[in-house]
């Protein structure tokens, strides 16, 4: 799961309305330490000061925001952008209203970043009314932890009481805080989100830590750090006691994009760039547990101001930062930030093509997987699970153009004809490939499926003695341990499609019941009682 690369809701042609702000709420006590920022360099500091003044904009206003506003960046690849948009979120757990989904691009201003809002938390009212209740469960959390005088017992009480207070589950809002302490049921994203804020706020240093799918903690007990993973009561472990526990888990092989693959364990770091930047967890504990320095407020003041609005081409100017390090970026002037993909209101001249412009040019990206389908299947495709990024450009006819990547597939429609597995098979047979969907006018290929007959073995599009024997003689020669038997001209990938399809009874693995149970299909079939 990188899930930073996920999909989710766009509120097209939504603005973030002006409003005066509230004020400053009473704030969460003390939710992240500056471990991480402090390793960062200049570039990367200042895109993160970038990211969390759009974020306090948000946090202390009631208007309307379906995106933070842009937090603008230089000197930064893609890659890097990515990993400090992860650290970030990850680092910064009181915006629980931050979805981990964010578009980015380029204009003539430099390169942006912005965040999405969860849907949920859009509207200003509904943002400081689940904040103030999050301020309220936090303060009752701490008040159990405070009880304790080490490091160690602070953190002991929180990372067994979150993982009996809360049930492993998804749900809308399972990469954030909010589903932890409000909904009680999250997923390893929100343990270790509410176990950061906690264990920070009870005086115990903490960091999250981030896998391709996985997300867990390390804590700072007695000036070591060590693994603590509340989703699965790891606490205290080394990295060769957490490897060992992910030797018995096993690992599991991610496909990326471009055809690349790579094997993970569980607590294995992902981040494209920044990847040296967890500390040394090399040291078994050792039973010591020292007094929790007396608490402090959050460590530095929010930056009053920064560069998160449109930079104009003004002499630079010094930006307030979130902790020491100061840089600088171009000044600022207000702007009404939009999330429709046109260009700001600067440029009147180039919100939209004129009659002789190019269309948009658009190709959506998969992470390599493959989503199988039955052929009766009416359930409609889902965009959030078929396109994993959209690569969009548009060239306005005058000169100017611009360019977005994001990871919002709202803005794209599904084909009609081609809204659900069963219409896909009705005109295709047994398909694999993409769906037909349009950005605006352009059509585009959508995603990775295949979709094939319930009992269809050899994906001939027919049901029928051939399709048991095969699956019969492909169940025996995995299970004397010998190299698959195949249908003739059937691949193994598809094959290993096809087993998985045909595991009728769910156990996981085509076998001789399995055989049997297409053989009673096709002969139903064959006699009419089965359309």
């Amino acid at each position: 799961m990188k899930s930073h690369k996920a999909l989710s809701f766009l509120a097209a042609a939504c603005l973030c309305l002006s409003a005066a702000p509230l004020p400053v709420m009473a704030d969460f006590s003390r939710t992240n330490c500056s471990y991480y920022y402090d390793k960062l360099d200049t570039d990367a500091q200042m895109l993160y000061n970038n990211l969390y003044a759009a974020a306090l904009k948000v946090d202390t206003s009631d208007a309307y925001y379906a995106y933070a506003p842009e937090a603008y960046y230089t000197g930064l690849t893609d890659e890097q952008m990515e990993d400090i948009v992860v650290l970030f979120t990850y680092d910064h757990p009181e915006f629980f209203w931050l979805a981990n989904y964010y578009q980015y691009g380029w204009s003539w201003n430099g390169s942006y970043v912005s965040l999405q809002v969860y849907p949920d938390f859009q509207d200003g009212a509904e943002r400081q009314t689940a904040r103030t209740r999050l301020q309220e469960i936090e303060k009752g959390y701490v008040a159990g932890a405070m009880q304790y005088d080490t490091d160690y017992e602070r953190s002991k009480y929180l990372a067994n009481q979150l993982h009996s207070d809360i049930e492993y589950e998804t749900g809308d809002l399972d990469q954030s805080l909010a589903s932890a302490l409000l909904e009680k049921k999250t997923v390893c994203a929100g343990f270790t989100k509410a176990y950061s804020l906690l264990a920070n706020a009870s005086g115990v240093d903490t960091i999250a830590l981030h896998g391709t799918g996985h997300g867990w903690n390390a804590s700072k007990i007695a000036d070591r750090w060590y693994h603590v993973d509340v989703t699965n009561s790891l606490f205290l472990y080394s990295d060769s006691q957490i490897g060992a526990f992910d030797q018995r888990v096993g690992y599991y092989t991610a496909t990326y994009s471009d055809g690349t693959q790579k094997r993970y364990l569980m607590h294995d770091n992902d981040f494209a760039y920044y990847n040296d930047l967890s500390p040394d967890m090399s040291r078994e504990y050792d039973g010591s547990s020292q007094p929790v320095a007396a608490q402090t407020p959050a460590e530095t003041e929010p930056p009053t101001e920064a560069s998160t609005e449109l930079p104009t081409e003004s002499t630079p100017t010094e930006t307030t930062t979130l902790y020491t390090t100061t840089s600088t970026t171009p000044a600022t002037t207000e702007t009404t930030t939009t999330t429709t993909f046109v260009l700001p209101t600067e440029e009147p001249t180039a919100t939209t093509p004129d009659e002789t412009s190019p269309l948009p040019m658009v190709s959506c990206e998969t992470e390599g997987e493959t989503f199988r389908f039955y052929a009766d299947d009416t359930t409609p495709f889902s965009l959030r699970k078929l396109v994993s990024r959209l690569s969009i450009s548009i060239d306005y006819g005058n000169g100017s153009t611009r360019r977005f990547q994001t990871t919002n597939a709202s803005v794209l429609t599904i084909d009609d004809a081609w809204a659900t597995p069963a219409l896909v098979y009705a005109q295709k047979g047994c398909y694999h490939g993409g769906i037909r969907a349009y950005y605006e006018s352009i059509p585009v290929e959508v995603g990775d499926v295949y979709i094939m007959q319930r009992g269809d073995f050899d994906g001939n599009g027919v049901v029928n003695a051939a399709d048991g024997a095969g699956v019969l003689i492909y169940a025996a020669s995995i299970g004397a341990g010998t190299e698959p038997v195949l249908p003739e001209g059937m691949d193994l990938e598809t094959a290993i499609f096809a087993g998985k399809m045909n595991d009728l009874d769910s156990n996981r693995n085509p076998t001789a019941a399995d055989a049997a149970l297409i053989l009673i299909y096709a002969a139903q079939v064959g006699a009419g009682e089965i359309g």
